[in-house]
């Protein structure tokens, strides 16, 4: 049996953070970036480096979680506001990012 694997995101306003665990939790794979200016940029950054976590991976990855510092809207969908990265301010980040992931996304 393949084992399967869990990726998370941590968007900052200096840098994009992220990592890969297996399913008892043990970090696999892990790696940051610089934060783009602009929303497009950090979706594009995020989006090769979700395609670059995916090749790395030992085996399939079954979900991703984001954490961006803010204020959620669960309701909304998207970051109300954002101390440290305002072009977060009122984009609806979830759609987003399922749009990229293509497999259960969860935002906090």
């Amino acid at each position: 049996m393949t084992s399967s694997f869990d990726a998370g995101f941590d968007i900052g306003g200096t840098q994009i953070k992220y990592g890969l665990v297996d399913r008892d939790g043990r970090l696999v794979l892990r790696g940051r970036v610089r934060s783009p200016e602009t929303m497009a940029e950090v979706l594009t950054v995020i989006g090769e480096t979700w395609t670059g976590l995916k090749k790395k991976s030992p085996g399939p990855v079954r979900s991703c979680g984001f954490g961006i510092a803010g204020f959620y809207s669960v309701k909304e969908r998207k970051i109300l506001q954002s101390p440290n990265y305002p072009i977060f301010d009122g984009y609806p980040i979830l759609p987003a990012l399922r749009g990229i992931a293509g497999v259960p996304v969860r935002v906090g």
